[in-house]
């Protein structure tokens, strides 16, 4: 990369975290509209108090790993694993990411506005 002052640098990025409202985060962890992209909490469960366990990312990489397999095998692994049958996500390939680790929260939509529904309901 090109440092400020011009000079050439050997660098060596990490994807650390990936800040976006909720529809980019949806995007970006390949599940559903209406889950939680950091835990298995089911669309009914959201907003309650509790431990929900974390979406695999393991188990995820696998599942696209599928994705050059065949359709009809990869369109069924990822029903079964409750993720969007995308080919190759962006993140597949990082070492060291866990896409699920990395969403960070959307204060706006989700904590802010859900505070003001609480009050005015």
């Amino acid at each position: 990369m090109v440092g400020g002052d011009g000079v050439w640098h050997r660098c060596h990025p990490i994807f650390a975290c990936f800040v976006g409202d909720y529809p980019e985060q949806m995007l970006a962890t390949c599940t559903y509209y209406g889950r939680c992209p950091k835990c298995l909490a089911s669309p009914n469960q959201l907003g309650e108090h509790g431990p929900f366990p974390p979406w695999d990312h393991h188990k995820a990489t696998e599942t696209y790993s599928l994705a050059d397999e065949g359709v009809h095998q990869f369109h069924a692994a990822c029903r079964e694993a409750g993720l969007k049958p995308v080919f190759h996500p962006f993140w597949k390939t990082f070492p060291l990411v866990d896409i699920y680790l990395s969403i960070t929260p959307d204060i706006l939509h989700q904590l802010l506005q859900g505070v003001m529904k609480h009050l005015i309901l």
